[in-house]
């Protein structure tokens, strides 16, 4: 089943639904007892990492809503953070530590790994075959995008849902999209930019 990309507070369309394997997780999360508040509480610390697991639920990358919705709140969230057990990605957007950068990256600018990028995210292709071009597949309602400082970032716009999660496209999308790419260069001598993909 196809699943969706991030939140609705980031403008690339609805939130993504768990997985049903994960669905009782989440239920037992949403329904737990409310987490502490802060580092004094006794063995803060120490014990496991509730949020990390949660957001694990959620490839690794979640919302500010779905956190909340998890039971974990506002001052906790940024303890989290603060104490760096979680990564601030960009306003209202988190991830795991283990998260690969590449993937932090896409994220960052609004989206996910696409095309070649993802082909290399999925052990298709090696790096070396990639270069230094961050491919990031975007929804056509995806807004306030951002740009990155030290990589060129190659835009897959689509007005249709494709499968994959939070972190890539699938594999199959991801040749697609790499034939698409390479077919625009080919054609026009340029990356693919705006114009959303049919």
């Amino acid at each position: 089943m196809a699943r969706t990309q991030l939140g609705l507070e980031h403008g690339l369309g609805a939130p993504l639904p768990p997985q049903s394997k994960n669905s009782a997780l989440l239920h037992a999360f949403a329904n737990r007892a409310p987490a502490c508040s802060g580092p004094r509480h006794h063995g803060w610390m120490d014990r496991p990492l509730p949020i990390v697991r949660y957001i694990a639920l959620y490839d690794g990358i979640a919302t500010t809503a779905e956190l909340l919705r998890g039971g974990f709140s506002p001052v906790e969230i940024r303890l989290w953070h603060d104490y760096r057990r979680i990564l601030r990605v960009r306003k209202g957007l988190w991830a795991n530590l283990d998260v690969r950068d590449d993937v932090v990256l896409a994220a960052r600018v609004g989206g996910r790994l696409a095309c070649v990028s993802a082909l290399e995210h999925h052990g298709v292709v090696p790096p070396e075959l990639v270069g230094r071009d961050i491919h990031v597949d975007l929804s056509r309602s995806a807004s306030r995008l951002r740009s990155l400082r030290d990589r060129n970032v190659v835009l897959h716009w689509s007005r249709a849902e494709r499968d994959g999660d939070r972190q890539a496209v699938s594999i199959e999308v991801a040749l697609d999209q790499a034939q698409r790419c390479e077919a625009r260069k080919a054609k026009m001598g340029t990356p693919p930019h705006r114009p959303p993909e049919k």
